[in-house]
């Protein structure tokens, strides 16, 4: 489980910077969309498209390390 735990978050580390502190700051800390958006300074629909596209890639990434 912990190996699992720490495969995700290598991943999240491993994507575009925008996206990694996108996932960070709404996944592990919590915050909400609104609040990620205010600090990138970009709109909340960014913030929403960020993590969207973080899902995809980690779906894909992770599933090939299976």
């Amino acid at each position: 489980m912990q190996e699992d735990h720490a495969r995700v978050w290598a991943a999240v580390a491993a994507l575009e910077p925008r996206q990694s502190v996108a996932v960070d700051l709404y996944y592990r800390q919590g915050w909400s969309v609104q609040r990620v958006a205010a600090a990138l300074a970009c709109p909340a629909n960014t913030v929403k498209t960020l993590l969207s596209r973080a899902r995809q890639r980690l779906r894909r990434e992770l599933k090939e390390l299976e």
